[in-house]
């Protein structure tokens, strides 16, 4: 009886007696300055893997960006479906961020969505709770859920 709650019958997906919607996929990141440019990135790491069960959506992925030249502000990320409210009220969505040949001082790195938008922002994080915009190469390994608005995949 995988993913049944309550007493909803014996096929998987059910909670009480509401079918719930699932859809699972790839999309190609598309990238973009906060201030302008599109950073460029490595065509072998350009990809997140999505599911959206009900109304969460889960994005995961390792994107390469190899050129920033251009570009200004903070990276950016489209998501594949508009993001919702977090479900504390904040409004906002964020997660922390491995890097790996990230030049960047700083203490960690976290992406960040907010209600009603398509995009996520990359920020560099400090002592003290103060955030820096990140526009730098290296590779970006993204695990990020988040609450969706409505159903219409973006991509």
């Amino acid at each position: 009886m995988s993913g049944i709650i309550g007493t909803g019958g014996s096929s998987s997906g059910v909670v009480g007696k509401t079918q719930i919607s699932e859809i699972s996929g790839f999309y190609l990141v598309t990238p973009r300055g906060s201030s302008g440019g599109t950073p460029a990135m490595n065509s072998g790491s350009d990809t997140f893997s999505y599911a959206r069960i009900g109304s969460w959506c889960h994005i995961h992925g390792t994107i390469q960006i190899t050129s920033t030249s251009g570009c200004s502000g903070t990276i950016q990320f489209k998501m594949p479906f508009l993001q919702a409210d977090s479900v504390d009220g904040s409004g906002y969505h964020a997660v922390s961020v491995p890097t790996y040949s990230v030049d960047w001082p700083g203490n960690f790195l976290a992406l960040q969505g907010a209600g009603g938008s398509d995009w996520v922002s990359l920020y560099g994080i400090n002592d003290g709770g103060a955030t820096s915009n990140i526009m730098t190469t290296g590779y970006f390994r993204i695990n990020f859920g988040f609450r969706t608005k409505n159903s219409t995949l973006l991509t």
